[in-house]
């Protein structure tokens, strides 16, 4: 009977202490995997569990206390088996302590990584505040600016014309020249002639062919110098490919990055001013965006909209490079918007729905934006109302009634105040009056709607190529 009441016994501290032990094994996993509040109720348990085995061994010892009475058992036995099981209890909660002396310093670890986390947060949103304060002090400097510009501007303002230069053989073009663009100082005109890019020297409208290229396997249809270097520029093509030039110290250029996310070809491109942002328009109904993070990095595309259901024909930033415009052949256009110059998403804030589609479409200012129709005799100017772009009035101008097509973009100069706008065979050159209202002040016709032109960032020349006369003609800007 003895044996087996110590027998009895043992099984009963030993299915304590391995009840204890497999409880504080489970409660020492979930610790580790427990979020902060889980954390804060294992340690409100493991100060019962305590509480609890104390009474527990106090249980067995009034337990073991009676049957010694009763049985008999041997005092030096009983006292053996007592320190036996006052060690086996000190272990459990000497582990025990262990256990919570570790998830007390995991919810260290965790309240300081929370705190760390709120302060991150906290500065962020500082952050992105004085960023948009900053944008909002930016915006109101370039209005007061911009208006006193152009109030300047008005004041002095000149009647005006592009004449043209005589030009040597050189000037010639048989091939069909899909896009035009002077580099930041005009010293340098690219040409694309089909799939090919001819660079020519220009020296005050005289120009020298110094270099071919080649690369694109289709038509070449937008050209882009940077604005801020003269050693950059970029080439959109029917191949649906963007091609980034550099010139080497040689002087010869050749394509060091070749971009190629459209499914289509390119219509359209645009740069902002600091040459880190290029937006491009196709036919597979799409516009990207493409960022440079530095001047050494690649391009990547940083967003695709997705919202034309037809061709992207144009599209236009406005100054403080906050908004941008675009239009399609589905009677379209978009106007899109970002929060700032620090944020790289853009989101559609307004669809315009139009009768006729169109090819072309510029800003004038933040406010105003200027959109040429198809097979139409005039121009619709849309102005900024309660934030949305209303139709405000329509500027006579020569061209309508026949077709037209894609490419020589619509350009704002801002310089010389003046709009150049494509409308089937005639080029209109449109400028702002002191009241404000635009009007056409010189048109030349150049007897077909196949050409293409562009003006030189100061608005000094302009550079057109036209299929009836086959070469590239200069203008430069008089005023009398």
């Amino acid at each position: 009977m003895d044996e087996r009441v110590k027998q009895l016994e043992k099984d009963i501290v030993q299915n304590e202490v391995q009840q204890q032990d497999n409880q504080q094994s489970q409660q020492n996993e979930t610790i580790y995997l427990s979020d902060f509040t889980n954390l804060k109720e294992l340690l409100t348990h493991f100060q019962n569990t305590m509480s609890e085995l104390q009474i527990s061994f106090g249980a067995i010892q009034i337990v073991k206390n009676r049957q010694n009475i009763e049985f008999a058992i041997p005092i030096q036995q009983v006292e053996m088996d007592q320190k036996k099981e006052r060690e086996q209890a000190k272990q459990s909660q000497l582990n025990l302590q262990e256990h919570i002396k570790i998830a007390n310093l995991q919810l260290q670890l965790l309240e300081q990584h929370e705190s760390e986390q709120l302060l991150k947060i906290q500065n962020q949103a500082l952050i992105n505040q004085i960023q948009q304060l900053s944008q909002q002090v930016q915006n109101l400097e370039y209005q007061q600016k911009e208006k006193i510009q152009e109030n300047e501007g008005m004041s002095v303002m000149k009647k005006f014309k592009y004449e043209q230069i005589n030009q040597n053989d050189t000037a010639k073009q048989q091939e069909f020249c899909g896009a035009l663009a002077f580099n930041a100082d005009c010293s340098i005109l690219a040409v694309g002639c089909n799939k090919m890019i001819k660079i020519f020297d220009f020296d005050q409208g005289v120009l020298k062919l110094i270099q071919t290229l080649t690369g694109h396997s289709n038509l070449i249809q937008t050209l882009n110098f940077m604005r801020n270097n003269n050693q950059q520029f970029l080439s959109g093509s029917s191949d649906n490919q963007i091609f980034v030039w550099t010139q080497q110290q040689d002087c010869n250029w050749i394509c060091h990055q070749k971009l190629q996310g459209h499914a289509s070809g390119i219509l359209c491109l645009i740069l902002n001013c600091s040459d880190d942002l290029m937006v491009s328009g196709s036919k597979d109904k799409t516009i990207k965006f493409w960022v440079k993070p530095n001047k050494d990095a690649d391009w990547r595309c940083s967003q695709t909209i997705s919202e034309h259901q037809d061709y992207v024909n144009a599209i236009s930033m406005n100054e403080n490079e906050q908004k941008l415009i675009s239009c399609g052949e589905d009677k379209l256009i978009l106007v899109l918007e970002r929060p700032s110059k620090f944020q790289d998403q853009w989101n559609i804030i307004q669809k315009i729905k139009l009768q006729n589609m169109g090819f072309r479409l510029c800003f004038i200012n933040d406010n105003q934006f200027t959109f040429q129709p198809c097979k139409q005799s005039y121009l619709s100017v849309f102005e900024l109302d309660n934030n949305i772009y209303k139709l405000k009035t329509e500027v006579a101008v020569k061209g309508g009634i026949d077709d037209c097509y894609s490419l020589f973009p619509q350009q704002f100069n801002k310089s010389k105040n003046v709009l150049i706008n494509k409308n089937v065979s005639n080029i209109n050159f449109i400028r702002k009056n002191k009241n404000g209202e635009l009007i056409t002040e010189q048109s030349i016709d150049f007897c077909t709607s196949s050409m293409n032109g562009k003006l030189s960032n100061d608005g000094e020349y302009l550079a057109t190529w036209d299929r009836k006369s086959w070469e590239i003609q200069i203008r430069k800007y008089q005023e009398f």
